[in-house]
């Protein structure tokens, strides 16, 4: 869905997403990892917004993140290579999804970046040009060019196979703890050992036949989330165990760290449950530095036409 309230100018969300299953399966030839993951798009969002200008910036509700650095900036600078352009576009980036979270807000800024000026600049490219495009700057910005918020995603991300959406999923929520501390994805991978590859196995297929044979009278038995970097994500940073503990302490039966880290996440079945996890923890918690955030199952972004 996109905004655009005046002529020249496009705003449209950037959702995060959750990983519900994360196998490693082993190192590839390139130096990444092939993985196998189930990627769920959530209803917490960032903000974009494109104008047309005649050179790139950005402005950022959080200005560290004012920097040419940024995948917002680096999405709009590829597209214009791309496509052999000179005009440039004013940028402005509203954060909500927090930073080195695990929670895939950088790649979903550049993706909606993408999309945005595909239209601004009247390039009519279709999404898998768009694809292409994103894949160079970071491995999980196809999945937020695709077409469906639940989706198999493999190789080191590029690989998608939309997936049918389980009605029990639909009324899953989600209480997000985000600790103090940022995971570095590159350090996690490296300290990755071959000993943990999941060559050979399919966990994940298991996981969704599983999730997929749940009906809604039985939610409560649906499969619980994996993540195979959490244990070496917390080697890394073993501070980020205060998020995991406090979901612990507020009840919940199994948190599961969101992607590379450093945020948990827990799966409730019932926005009275969430709401009652979210206040439990932040009644608890130790630092306000620690931020709790509750989410749905959500949309991509895309472009109405």
């Amino acid at each position: 869905m996109i905004v655009s309230d005046t002529p020249g100018r496009i705003e449209i969300p950037a959702p995060a997403k959750l990983n519900l299953t994360l196998e490693v399966v082993r190192r590839r030839d390139d130096g990444f990892h092939e993985l196998r993951s189930v990627f769920l798009a959530l209803d917490l969002v960032d903000t974009i917004t494109v104008e047309g200008s005649p050179s790139i910036s950005l402005s950022c509700s959080d200005p560290d993140l004012e920097t040419p650095e940024n995948l917002v900036w680096r999405a709009a600078e590829a597209l214009r290579k791309a496509a052999g352009l000179r005009t440039g576009a004013s940028l402005t980036l509203v954060k909500r999804i927090p930073v080195a979270a695990g929670l895939g807000g950088g790649s979903s800024d550049a993706a909606s970046t993408l999309l945005a000026l595909n239209t601004l600049w009247n390039l009519g490219y279709p999404r898998a040009r768009l694809q292409e495009i994103g894949a160079t700057l970071g491995s999980d910005i196809p999945f937020f060019l695709g077409t469906s918020p639940l989706a198999l995603v493999t190789g080191r991300g590029e690989f998608l196979e939309p997936l049918q959406f389980p009605p029990h999923l639909g009324s899953a929520r989600f209480v997000l703890v985000k600790p103090p501390v940022g995971i570095s994805a590159g350090a996690v991978y490296r300290a990755y050992p071959q000993a943990r590859w999941s060559e050979g196995q399919d966990r994940t297929a298991s996981w969704f036949r599983e999730l997929s044979a749940c009906t809604p009278a039985d939610r409560n038995r649906m499969p619980a989330p994996f993540n195979d970097l959490e244990a070496i994500a917390l080697q890394v940073a073993p501070e980020a165990e205060v998020a995991r503990d406090l979901l612990l302490a507020a009840g919940t039966a199994r948190p599961v760290m969101a992607g590379s880290g450093s945020t948990f996440f827990a799966l409730v079945h019932s926005d009275d449950e969430a709401s009652e996890v979210a206040e439990t923890v932040i009644a608890s918690r130790p630092t306000t530095a620690i931020s709790v955030f509750r989410a749905s199952p959500g949309k991509l972004a895309s472009i109405e036409t």
